[in-house]
Parts: C-alpha cells; structure tokens; sequence
C-alpha cells in the first residue's frame, strides 16, 4: 500500500500534493479562459445588437419611409389620370385666386430630386412648432400645424428629416437663391421661389411669422447638420408672382 503522500500512476509513484497542485493550475487556466471567452461573446453581441439597431434606425428606416412614399406617389399620380385635367386658361385663373391646396399634397424640387408627398400633423406641444414626431417619423415630411396651406396668404410650413425616415430634405442646404420648388395637387400647381436658406437655432419659432404682409411664403425646416437637432435649416421661398 502506498503512503498518504504517494501514488501510483501509469507505473510511477508521484506526489499526490503535487498533481492536485497542477490540476488546479490547469482548472485556473479553464476558467480564465472561459471568462474571456465570455467576455469576448458579450461584446460580440453588443457590437451586433448596435449594428442590427442603427441599420433599422437608418437604412432599413429609410427604405421603409421611401418605398412607402413611392406608392403613395404612384396612387397619387394615378388618381389624377382619372380626372378631368383642367385647361391652361382655368388653371391660371385658379392661380390667380390662390385656391389652397388639399391635403395630401405633393413637393417637387428638381435641383435636389425631390419628389415627395406632405400630410398634415396633430398639434404636439412638446415639439417646436407644434410638429408631432410620429407623424414626420410615418412620413419623413409633414405640414406644420397652424400654418398656411400653399397657395394661402402668409406662411406654408412643411418640416422633413435629413438622415432617417427617407430623408426627403437630405440635400436642402444645396438649394440656393432662384431656385424653384412646386407644390401641387390635380390640375392646381403652385411654383415658389427661394429667397434665402438660413441656419436658425431649433427652438426659433419666429422662422413662421411671414417676413412681409400679404404675401404667399413657403418655409422647409431641417435638423442641421445632418444627424444633429441642435440647430435648424430654413429655405424661405416665396410664390412666384408676389415677389
């Protein structure tokens, strides 16, 4: 028999103290290991949970707001053909009497490929101006509440996204002096012109009180720089005719 201190393995005699010392190492070095492997899993992880939620919150996002916006174009364009088209005479005339335009109704601005339908929004008071976020955010561009429908005297509101939701006014600060922007709906086609485009703070309300009495202004608004909210872009147009 052996003795407390000493065993027989594989045909040696060993000291029993002394393989449990090197089991025990080699249990440490398992365990250290494991916990780096874990450590390594849960950043993996994280880095995937991140990367799956910004490729929802903008690609995917985008995707989603700009495929719906397409056909909602399209059904809107159809709608059209189905009606009488009012000759050039009678259009003029409706210009003349600014008939508002009826929600929704469409944007288009060519130096930016822009082509883009605008629905209203319910007052929130917990945004500037009263826009609701879950409105822009379903639409990615939205009519200011309490402000002017286009082709009305005063001030036409209409505030888009820049980096989600389709980013309709990604490329607004390229629009400069002259440059045209049409809003229409059926045969009623209202043209504006840009007077200027301007960086305001977010929280500048006074950006929607018309810079002159009696007259026909349109107003986009922004997140600027696009990504942030600190501030604001406003191009201020004004309908052609009236300047």
């Amino acid at each position: 028999m052996f003795g407390k201190k000493d065993i027989d393995i594989e045909g040696g005699v060993g000291d029993l103290e002394g393989y449990k010392k090197k089991f025990s190492e080699l249990d440490k070095q398992k365990k250290i290991i494991y916990l780096f492997s874990l450590i390594i899993a849960i950043i993996g992880f994280g880095f995937l949970v991140t990367g799956g939620y910004l490729f929802y919150k903008y690609p995917y996002q985008n995707y989603l707001v700009s495929k719906r916006n397409e056909r909602s174009l399209k059904k809107f364009d159809e709608s059209l053909q189905n009606k009488t088209t009012k000759g050039i005479n009678e259009l003029k005339i409706i210009e003349k009497k600014k008939i508002p335009l009826q929600f929704p109704y469409k944007m288009e601005i060519s130096k930016i490929n822009l082509n883009w339908l605008v629905y209203p929004t319910e007052y929130e008071e917990e945004f500037p101006c009263g826009i609701n976020k879950k409105y822009l955010d379903s639409y990615g561009a939205c009519h200011y509440p309490e402000t002017c429908l286009p082709g009305e005297i005063g001030v036409c509101a209409i505030a888009g996204h820049r980096t989600t939701y389709g980013a309709p006014f990604r490329d607004i600060d390229k629009l400069v002096k002259g440059d045209k922007i049409i809003l229409s709906k059926e045969s009623i086609v209202y043209i504006y012109e840009v007077l200027e485009v301007k960086i305001i703070s977010a929280d500048y309300i006074k950006i929607l009180d018309p810079p002159e009495e009696g007259k026909a202004f349109l107003v986009l608004t922004a997140c600027h720089p696009p990504g942030s909210a600190k501030k604001r872009i406003a191009v201020i147009a004004i309908l052609e005719g009236d300047g």
